[in-house]
């Protein structure tokens, strides 16, 4: 074994700012993070070349003063924190004292700050660590960090940073993190010289997203709520703003962005009831918990964090969501609730409690009839979402979505890539703003895309323009439709996006839905079809398309046998 020796203090450094400095977008947060904690109401932050030549965050906090600057470099230096106890209650974004140590070890980073009510600014500049004495330099109230040539003096590092438009594209979801977190502030976002945004301070969340997110959707719906646990709102998009990955979800806790799998879960359960499995939340939830109740000390980027009480807040947030939504999207047609004897709601004049009593032979009106079969067995659709159907021994029990969608992948698949495919040339023709990475992408399966009925052209530097449709999906809002297919391209993570998985998502989108009613004539002619179906088992993601209970269990069930 080699003998054990220190690590000289730039090696250290370099290793130590790895956990901190992970590409540009890391660098922009955190120094985003340090004018927030300085109380700016305005942060401009520049970049160039997706911030791998420069980066720039500019704000109008209490500067520091040309005493202090000199520290700014020393690793652990801090202005909020002071004893061990004041971890218990971290309520500032930044606490360790290593963003700007971190990333003196690895680029050259220049600082200019001027504080509050002092008639001169300060500079100073470091290299890899190495340290240039303060000077004197005229600046407005605030601070400015500039950081160019990232890892320049760590080619292991740099040569693992993506291309710049790929860089651009973290580096701005992190903008829109604290665009969507912290709306009273004030961020104007340059990429290479162009404005790419400018939001105003004094905003209310509800005003941001409708400036920041794609026009033309369903209103998102606000919320706020308060209990002896804290403080929960935010805005939760519509089920059409859904996403197949979780990249529209925003979770803070006390103004902290995280990725926490309990807040996602809570979320989820929340929405479970409105989406469609596979379908992801598209969200704003913002959480202000006592300091205390929370740790924040268990990620070196500060991106998790571990409740004291875990479980009260994941009932608490799922009740939340799920409330919220309930009121808000109301299900058309559905009368004010009863109760039972038995203490079970069920709406009044229930179409259920009809059907069942026709379908059992108890006496009923006889109108409207059901639908008889070629089987000659009697079926009937159950609260929109199931079919039952009699069969010889018993009834089936037929998910209506998962059956269609095994038909549509069947039929897609026999006519994918030929003239019978059937598409929709729109007469308006909407744009999709897309980043570079999605262009790309677009681009890399526009072959497969159209040969499943799309079509569209690049519009602008950054939109395409579709101009046709799938016409099973034309009922959808292209826009919509486009976006979720560049969301299931964008999953692969370095793989490759089959064409069954584009024709299994294209299935499901083409199905009948649950809510949906479906006439006596489509009931009878998707039985049909499901009879010269190769697997009518399972749907195109393999859940089970129908259950089946026999009269012998039936009986068994109601004792009697």
């Amino acid at each position: 074994m080699p003998p054990i020796r220190i690590l000289p203090a730039d090696v250290a450094g370099k290793i130590a700012a790895g956990e901190v400095v992970e590409r540009p977008a890391s660098v922009v947060k955190e120094l985003i993070e340090n004018a927030i904690d300085a109380g700016a109401t305005r942060v401009d932050v520049e970049v160039e070349d997706g911030g791998r030549a420069r980066i720039s965050v500019a704000d109008d906090g209490v500067g520091i003063s040309s005493g202090d600057l000199g520290m700014l470099f020393t690793q652990h230096s801090t202005s909020k924190l002071a004893r061990v106890e004041d971890l218990a209650a971290v309520r500032t974004l930044g606490f360790r004292g290593e963003a700007l140590y971190s990333m003196g070890a690895v680029a050259e980073v220049a600082v200019v700050s001027r504080p509050r009510g002092s008639a001169e600014g300060a500079a100073l500049r470091c290299r890899g660590g190495r340290l240039e004495a303060v000077r004197p330099e005229a600046a407005p109230e605030g601070t400015r960090v500039e950081v160019r040539r990232l890892f320049y003096n760590v080619p292991a590092r740099r040569k693992f940073l993506r291309s710049g438009p790929v860089e651009f594209d973290h580096v701005r979801d992190t903008v829109l993190r604290f665009a969507f977190g912290h709306p009273r502030l004030g961020l104007r976002f340059v990429r290479d010289g162009q404005v790419e945004f400018a939001l105003p301070p004094d905003e209310t969340l509800q005003t941001r997203l409708a400036s920041a997110m794609e026009k033309g959707g369903d209103p998102w719906i606000p919320f706020r709520i308060e209990t002896n646990l804290g403080n929960l709102e935010g805005s939760l998009g519509p089920p059409s703003a859904a996403r197949t990955t979780t990249r529209g979800l925003y979770l803070f806790v006390n103004g902290r962005f995280v990725r926490d799998r309990i807040l996602f879960r809570a979320v989820a359960e929340g929405y479970r009831e409105f989406l469609v499995s596979g379908r992801h939340a598209a969200a704003v939830v913002s959480l202000r918990v006592p300091p205390e109740s929370i740790d924040v000390n268990v990620h070196p980027a500060k991106a998790e964090i571990r409740f004291a009480r875990p479980g009260p807040i994941f009932d608490w947030i799922a009740a939340s969501v799920r409330e919220t939504l309930s009121h808000s999207l109301r299900a058309p047609g559905l009368g004010p609730s009863r109760t039972d004897g038995n203490g079970i709601r069920a709406p009044q004049g229930s179409v259920v409690e009809q059907s069942l009593s026709r379908f059992f032979g108890a006496e009923a009106p006889p109108e409207p009839a059901l639908p008889d079969l070629i089987s000659g067995r009697r079926v009937f659709q159950l609260h929109r979402k199931y079919l039952i159907e009699e069969v010889a021994d018993g009834i089936q029990i037929i998910d209506q979505h998962a059956l269609h969608e095994r038909v549509m992948l069947e039929e897609l698949k026999r006519s994918y890539g030929s003239a019978d495919l059937p598409r929709q040339r729109l007469l308006v023709q909407p744009s999709l703003e897309v980043t570079d990475e999605e262009a790309s992408c677009l681009e890399e399966y526009r072959r497969v895309l159209e040969s499943a009925g799309f079509g569209f052209e690049t519009f602008g530097p950054r939109a395409v323009r579709i101009v046709a449709v799938p016409a099973l999906l034309s009922r959808d809002r292209p826009e919509t439709l486009l976006r979720d297919f560049l969301d299931l391209l964008s999953e692969g993570s370095g793989r490759r996006i089959g064409t069954d998985e584009i024709l299994e998502r294209l299935a499901c989108r083409s199905a009948v839905r649950f809510g949906d009613s479906l006439p006596d004539g489509q009931i009878e002619a998707l039985l049909q079809r499901r009879e010269i179906l190769d697997n009518p088992h399972v749907c195109a993601h393999g859940r089970p398309v129908a259950i089946r209970l026999t009269l012998d269990e039936l009986e068994r069930f109601f004792k009697r046998r």
